[in-house]
């Protein structure tokens, strides 16, 4: 499969899930739950082939079990990445999820203090933002992206009608950092967000914004007590050259999600 088409399989896969949630399913933990389970199904393996290195990619999912009393986000991204070169690295992307309001353009469900509590322990966590109305104001960051676009590369292709409409989304992500410095939060902060599906395929599993503190990955895999897991846990292993080792998570704290 060609890296675009993955992309935009992924992105569209993630309108879906998070269209087909309203009105009457409107939560932030059931659209996690139902992006969680479609991802999973559609991309259990996948091998992208159109790049210098090709690499695979292997899906699995956990739902935490029993309550925590302070969370790692909503939803992490466990990456296991084994270079062509030999390396191997293991980071965590952390996401706090939240749905906008009906009929309002505010996310009244977060609260700049549960923020500032992962933003305060990590260095890279995102929002994830979900919307029922099509997003958009992040064109100029996704040009900004792909400015390789100008040295002959495509523009931009994994977004379907790219070329004839503006790019939307469903679900976007933002720093939550730029978050707190631009409160409240509003969806006036759509300008300063760019796609999940973006997050997931161009940087997470290229390896960047993955937060890989010893203390923060041992707490996602539930092998430490001191913070509780995200609900949700996604384990990408990531393969450009040999199979990256097993991940192994702690079975009384996650369970696998079919």
């Amino acid at each position: 499969m060609e890296y675009a088409q993955f992309t935009s399989d992924i992105e569209v896969c993630l309108r879906v899930a998070v269209r087909d949630c309203f009105p009457r399913t409107w939560d932030e933990d059931h659209i996690t739950l139902s992006l969680t389970e479609r991802l999973q199904k559609q991309f259990r393996r996948v091998e992208i082939d159109d790049l210098d290195r090709h690499y695979h990619v292997s899906w699995d999912a956990y739902k935490m079990t029993g309550q925590a009393e302070q969370r790692f986000g909503d939803l992490g991204v466990l990456v296991s990445m084994q270079t062509w070169g030999g390396e191997t690295l293991e980071g965590v992307g952390l996401l706090e999820a939240k749905r906008r309001d009906r009929n309002s353009s505010r996310f009244k469900a977060m609260k700049p203090s549960q923020l500032r509590r992962l933003h305060n322990k990590t260095r890279n966590s995102q929002l994830l933002l979900y919307d029922y109305d099509q997003i958009s104001g992040f064109e100029d960051n996704l040009h900004a992206a792909h400015c390789w676009a100008r040295l002959g590369a495509p523009i931009w292709r994994v977004h379907p009608n790219f070329l004839s409409s503006t790019p939307y989304s469903h679900a976007v992500v933002l720093p939550i950092g730029t978050a707190l410095e631009l409160k409240p939060i509003t969806t006036d902060l759509y300008k300063f967000s760019l796609p999940f599906s973006h997050q997931l395929c161009g940087r997470y599993l290229r390896g960047f914004d993955l937060e890989t503190e010893p203390d923060i990955i041992e707490a996602v895999k539930g092998v430490s007590d001191e913070w509780g897991g995200p609900s949700y846990l996604w384990v990408l292993s990531v393969s450009t050259g040999l199979e990256p080792p097993p991940v192994q998570l702690n079975p009384e704290v996650y369970r696998p999600i079919d």
